[in-house]
């Protein structure tokens, strides 16, 4: 391109080139073959793209070539070709002269069903148009006036016409189409084929060239005289020699609630089949006052469709020798009618041709293999999610697997999906509340006093105690456990008067209350004791030995101005002792700064021994 705009400049300048500026350099040929290949390599990949997206939805292929998945179906096809048609009534048995019009005139022939060459089974109608192979039926009568053809499929299909062409008699003068949707437990009326649709049904006769729009589930009755241009029987005026077709479609001129058929399950639901039944009917005559006793024939049944499979398979196969879909975008199932397990967190749906609606697994974060569909879960994520999983391991919980259970938390160094994103809390069973800690950083919640991510030392500033409750307790504080509030003393029952003693006479001698000595005190104590006079308020008396208060003993190895013990070692469970708490200096009690007198420490030997309390204590944790 470079090129060209090149010389067309040089050109329109009117000055000739010269011989070193005819022509670029070659770096710049070079240039311009590089570009002019990268052009070419880039429409060659356009029209590769192209290609294979159209040949892969000619394919049905359920994915694009980005991965993305897109609608598919099966290939149309023959649904008729090959399969078995059962008729209620079938010439040979016994044998009979069957008379036919073709192009070469009338003729009659033998129909018999012991001889193969002379047989005429329904079989012939789905031989994939052989010449000369029909299906005649038995003589009719009153009594019989019609025959049934019935063809099943084995799996739901989605039929878009249906046709059968006559075989040199006359036409039905009537024929009912059925289908069923459910393997034959139900049937429900499809098509009409009427030479007087208004007599026979009720219904006008129609024909696909009026254009009129017809209802999704409308039945619709077809002229038989206008499609075929016959009012005659067999030699009659205006038989055609030629074989007549009746035919009719499932979707053509229906009316569709969306942009087309294939998006209006109306419509879809409507040409689904998995058996037809035809049901041919020859009515007397009027005019003639006779019943007609020529049989039925008719030489091809076609029924072009497609294997159904909800827009989620591209073809089907055979399985334990039935017609199965080869599904894909996350589906299962004869007609991939549901999502496979563990691909259940969006719901199904029917694919179409603006939206594939493919299945999705569910996001457990390989905790689990199990989920189920939650429509509540579904909902309340604003139809993102809705699959919530089940018997989720290495110790996680949740819809997705995606917290740690109690008494784990997470660890943050490792990714959700390792089986060891969760370790375990372990709280010390002493200084924590419970074994449960908090999942994002692990650290537990703990007791009065307790510190520590796991709970298992005390505060700075306090001690180990004896008491499971509360097992640091600050140093200096009150005795632990405290002592209980004293119980009220219940009022004290009225008490009689002391009884009064007699006083004793005096002694008429007097020497004895002349002298004072001890006889005067002897008296004033009798006095004392029966007034009952009450003691003099204050402490009490204590005894003093040697004069003097005892004065307590410092143990050994026990300095003056020791320390507290320190509380830097962690919570132990074993090494309890039951007492009263004071400052501790090497298992002495003692004075130091801070601390004040305590009681006496445990013995060695209750040291070494917890007494029952402490065993208890320790049991119960």
């Amino acid at each position: 391109m470079q090129l060209f705009l090149l010389l067309a400049l040089l050109v329109a300048t009117g000055d000739p080139p010269s011989a070193s500026a005819a022509l670029p350099d070659e770096r710049q040929q070079l240039q311009l073959r590089q570009l002019q290949q990268q052009h070419q390599q880039k429409q060659q990949q356009q029209q590769q793209e192209e290609f294979g997206d159209r040949v892969s939805f000619a394919n049905g292929l359920c994915h694009q070539r980005s991965g993305r998945a897109k609608f598919c179906q099966p290939q149309f096809e023959n649904l008729a070709v090959n399969q078995p048609v059962v008729a209620s009534s079938t010439c040979g048995s016994p044998p009979t002269v069957v008379c036919r019009r073709d192009e070469s005139g009338r003729h009659c022939e033998r129909c018999d069903a012991s001889q193969p060459k002379l047989q005429h089974p329904p079989a012939h109608l789905t031989d994939y148009h052989v010449h000369g192979s029909c299906w005649i039926s038995g003589p009719l009568s009153v009594a019989a006036p019609s025959a049934n053809l019935t063809l099943s499929f084995h799996k739901k299909q989605t039929v878009y016409y249906m046709s059968i062409t006559g075989c040199g008699t006359e036409l039905p003068d009537a024929i009912e189409a059925y289908k069923s949707s459910d393997y034959g437990s139900s049937w429900q009326l499809w098509h009409l084929f009427s030479k007087n649709c208004t007599r026979d049904y009720g219904k006008r006769g129609y024909s696909y060239q009026f254009r009129e729009i017809i209802q999704p589930r409308e039945v619709i009755c077809s002229d038989i005289n206008i499609i075929t241009n016959s009012s005659g029987g067999i030699g009659g005026a205006g038989f055609s020699v030629q074989q007549p077709v009746l035919s009719f479609s499932t979707n053509f001129n229906r009316a569709s609630s969306g942009s087309g058929y294939e998006r209006d399950p109306v419509i879809i639901d409507w040409m689904l089949a998995t058996d037809l039944r035809l049901v041919l009917i020859r009515r007397p005559r009027t005019d003639r006052g006779s019943f007609p006793e020529e049989p039925f024939a008719f030489s091809n049944l076609d029924i072009g469709g497609r294997c159904f499979c909800n827009g989620h398979a591209s073809r089907c196969v055979s399985r334990d020798g039935r017609s199965v879909c080869d599904c894909a975008h996350g589906t299962e199932g004869d007609d991939c009618e549901r999502c496979k397990p563990f691909w259940v967190d969006l719901p199904w749906q029917r694919a179409t041709l603006s939206r594939a609606t493919e299945c999705r697994p569910c996001s457990c974060n390989l905790h689990s293999q199990q989920c189920s569909f939650d429509q509540q879960l579904y909902s309340k994520s604003g139809g993102k999610s809705g699959g919530r999983c089940a018997r989720c391991q290495h110790n996680t919980q949740g819809p997705h697997c995606e917290s740690c259970s109690d008494g784990y938390y997470r660890d943050l160094t490792k990714d959700l999906t390792s089986s060891k994103a969760c370790q375990v809390c372990n709280c010390h069973p002493l200084g924590s509340i419970s074994n449960t800690c908090d999942r994002a950083s692990g650290k537990c919640t703990c007791k009065v006093g307790v510190d520590g991510d796991k709970c298992d030392r005390c505060m700075r500033g306090f001690e180990q105690t004896n008491d499971a409750r509360s097992p640091c307790r600050r140093i200096g504080g009150d005795p632990w456990p405290p002592a209980p509030p004293p119980a009220p003393r219940p009022p004290a029952p009225p008490t009689a008067p002391p009884p009064t003693r007699p006083k004793p006479h005096a002694p008429k001698d007097a020497s004895d209350t002349g002298s004072g000595g001890s006889a005067g005190v002897s008296a004033r104590e009798d006095s004392a004791a029966v007034v009952g006079a009450t003691p003099r308020p204050g402490r009490p008396d204590r005894k003093k030995e040697g004069g003097r208060r005892g004065k307590k003993k410092r143990g050994r190895n026990c300095k003056k101005n020791s320390k507290c013990r320190s509380n830097k070692k962690k919570l132990s469970q074993t090494d309890y002792c039951i007492r009263d708490w004071g400052c501790r200096c090497r298992g002495f009690v003692g004075r130091s700064a801070g601390c004040r007198f305590g009681p006496p420490s445990c013995s060695r030997t209750a040291a070494r021994r917890p007494s029952a309390a402490a065993a208890a204590a320790t049991s119960e944790l």
